[in-house]
Formats: structure tokens, C-alpha cells, sequence
């Protein structure tokens, strides 16, 4: 499945570059941003590690796993309403404006705000790792000259990729 996703969401990018004319070499980085951008969202996975750290040994069972499980793995993260958010957040910050940027943290704190507030401790410290993650693709796609559009649709088409 992550995989799957990861390779839709390059190839849709790759796809409508290509209708929009865009020069091969521009759409393949594209792409690998919208590819990598749909790895994001597959980051809840580290609801595991947190849950035991958090939760006394004592507490840790396989029932606190799977309930941490149920409340965290493909809840915030996998929103769209969190990945579309977190598209823009990342767009603005690569704008590289002073209120750009100001914009661009304030979604991203109030990302991780939801999070924890929606799915508690746990909750927020994935989200906090979700944002921290499509921050990292912004900025790879950034030294690889992707710009703040293109990124834009990228992140919506890798985060919002099924």
C-alpha cells in the first residue's frame, strides 16, 4: 500500500506536467516531490515508539497498543483537511516572505495543536512528526529547484493521493 501510493502520487505528478508542457527533467522532480510527499502521511507509524515511551511499562500491552493504534495510525495524518493544510504550510514556507513564513508556522502549529487536541499527547507528537516530514520534502524539493507552485500541487497530489 505505501508503496502503491508513493508511485501514484509520482506518476500523477509526472502526468500533468507532462500535459502542461513541462521540459522531462523539471516534471520527473516534480514528481519525486509528489511521491515523496505521499510517504508523509505514512509517518503515524511512529505511534509505536511513542506510545511505549509515554505510558508507564506497567501499562504497555498489546490492548494499549492497538487502542494507541486505532486512535493514531491513519487518523490525523491520513485527513485531508491535515494534508491540504500542511500543502499550503509547506508552500508558504518555501515563498521564503517574512509573513510567508509567519503564515506557514502558525498552520503548522495549529496542525500539531489539532492533532493533539483531536487524538491527545500521542496524537500530537505524530502530527508534529507529519509536519516536520513535509517540511523536509519542501525543502529537498526546494535544493532541487522546485518551486513554492509547484510544490503547492505536489503536496496536494502526493498527501491527498489514496
Amino acid at each position: 500500500m505505501f508503496a502503491g501510493r508513493v508511485l501514484r502520487g509520482c506518476a500523477l505528478a509526472v502526468r500533468a506536467a507532462g500535459r502542461f508542457s513541462v521540459p522531462r527533467e523539471r516534471a520527473l522532480r516534480r514528481g519525486a516531490v509528489a511521491g515523496l510527499f505521499a510517504a508523509v502521511p505514512d509517518v503515524d507509524i511512529v505511534y509505536a515508539p511513542v506510545g511505549l515511551l509515554l505510558n508507564p511499562v506497567a501499562a504497555v500491552g498489546p490492548g494499549v497498543f492497538w487502542e494507541t493504534a486505532n486512535a493514531i495510525h491513519r487518523g490525523p495524518t491520513h485527513s485531508l483537511l491535515m494534508a491540504g493544510t500542511l500543502a499550503v504550510a509547506v508552500s508558504l514556507w518555501t515563498a521564503g516572505s517574512r509573513s510567508s513564513k509567519t503564515l506557514s508556522a502558525g498552520l503548522a502549529a495549529l496542525l500539531v495543536g489539532v492533532g493533539t487536541a483531536v487524538s491527545g499527547t500521542i496524537g500530537g507528537v505524530v502530527v508534529l512528526v507529519f509536519v516536520l516530514a513535509g517540511f523536509a520534502v519542501g525543502e529537498y524539493g526546494t535544493r532541487k529547484g522546485v518551486g513554492p507552485p509547484a510544490l503547492l500541487s505536489g503536496g496536494l497530489v502526493g498527501l491527498l493521493t489514496p
